[in-house]
């Protein structure tokens, strides 16, 4: 088993997997990502996940390889009938993701609780 160092904080609440990057990606390298791109692959196939928050709280920006995933994230959970919501996305990486049109595919909320009650709203799987 490989050991790589850990981007994001996992934890669930309830059916969502919420992920917290734990700062900006700047100081990851690409195979940290991937690796742990795997294992959080395998964590959203579990039946008990249905949807997935990531919290940009403790990060102001992210490269092209977090965005990748965070897409690749929230394809997989749509196919499950899931929905993949952000929060607490820094303003210019906000303008990012407005440019790159992918504001209605990756819902942005202005922070946690809002993006959990969002979530609350969606039908049960």
């Amino acid at each position: 088993m490989s050991t790589f160092r850990e981007i994001f904080l996992v934890e669930q609440k309830k059916n969502v997997l919420i992920l917290t990057p734990k700062g900006d990606t700047a100081g990851f390298y690409d195979h940290d990502v991937e690796d742990q791109a795997k294992a959080l692959f395998e964590q959203v196939d579990e039946p008990k996940v249905k949807h997935i928050l990531i919290d940009f709280s403790h990060a102001s920006y992210f490269g092209s390889l977090i965005i990748g995933l965070v897409i690749r994230l929230e394809k997989q959970i749509s196919e499950k009938g899931g929905k993949l919501v952000l929060a607490e996305v820094s303003e210019p990486m906000q303008h990012m993701l407005d440019s790159m049109k992918l504001q209605d595919k990756l819902p942005s909320f202005v922070n946690r609780k809002l993006a959990l009650k969002e979530l609350k709203k969606q039908p049960q799987l």
